[in-house]
């Protein structure tokens, strides 16, 4: 009667242990920061800046998401900014964001110094951690 009633406890502390690890343990959204591409398309009416935000979703289902991506100078200032609701399978996607051209850009050469500071936020209530950095340069 002991031993059975001592191999309830175990099974008891191992079964609450267990659930708290998957409750602690909470996937993140990965960005391969390295993939990330501007694209610049060139208009008579004006100029299309778009860049494409490879996003990779760990959990067993599709997320609702806000993303936020800023160019930054390299004196840090912004020199643009957009923001996006976004749909994230479960698995690999790229997210297409269009962000504000400026008329100051002369030569599509001064992204090659920009860096771009990123945020993508689950929405609603989910287990996985927002993913926030950094990709420094874009070459043509």
């Amino acid at each position: 009667m002991v031993y059975s009633f001592a191999r309830r406890i175990i099974w008891t502390v191992a079964l609450i242990l267990s659930s708290v690890n998957l409750a602690i343990a909470q996937a993140q959204l990965r960005v391969n920061e390295a993939a990330a591409q501007l694209h610049i398309e060139l208009k008579t009416s004006g100029h299309d800046l778009t860049l494409k935000l490879p996003i990779e979703n760990p959990s067993s289902r599709t997320l609702a998401a806000h993303i936020v991506v800023e160019l930054l100078k390299p004196d840090g200032k912004v020199r643009a900014r957009a923001e996006q609701d976004a749909s994230l399978p479960s698995r690999s996607t790229t997210v297409k964001i269009a962000l504000p051209w400026d008329s100051a850009y002369q030569d599509a050469d001064v992204f090659h110094w920009d860096r771009l500071r990123f945020s993508v936020t689950p929405s609603g209530e989910v287990t996985v951690k927002p993913r926030r950095g950094y990709r420094c340069g874009f070459r043509r």
